[in-house]
């Protein structure tokens, strides 16, 4: 069995309840619960949630959320040596360049965070997110 609750903290309250079979995915209750939120939400949710699809419906309702990076996603930033065709036009594979977060990681201290002002999340279709921060435990 699985119980899934979103929680209301500054009045207490449940706002979802659903009990479920214990092999259910928990993606897919993250993606039902998009509907409540409204701007200025914040939404903490654990990698059994992550899905880049719902973070951008809720970051378009005017709603934040807090979220560990799965490890496979790939983080970009914006490449500011573009290269192009000899007709002019951007060869798109050098648009964002790949970093590794591990990389910079092992260079911080524990309890360092390194914010990062814009970053593109994903391999295909590269989401913008903004203020990104990494955090060593």
């Amino acid at each position: 069995m699985k119980i899934q609750l979103e929680y209301e903290l500054k009045t207490g309250e449940f706002i979802h309840v659903d009990v479920g079979a214990g092999k259910s995915n928990d993606n897919t209750f993250g993606s039902k619960i998009n509907n409540t939120f409204k701007p200025r939400d914040l939404s903490l949710r654990d990698l059994g949630y992550f899905s880049l699809k719902d973070f951008k419906e809720i970051y378009e309702k005017g709603a934040y959320y807090v979220s560990m990076l799965k490890p496979n996603v790939a983080v970009y930033l914006e490449n500011e040596d573009v290269q192009y065709y000899k007709n002019g036009q951007i060869k798109k594979s050098t648009l964002y360049k790949r970093i590794d977060l591990a990389d910079i990681a092992k260079d911080m201290a524990g309890g360092q965070i390194l914010e990062l002002k814009e970053v593109f999340l994903g391999r295909l279709d590269k989401r913008k997110e903004k203020n990104v921060s990494l955090y060593i435990n």
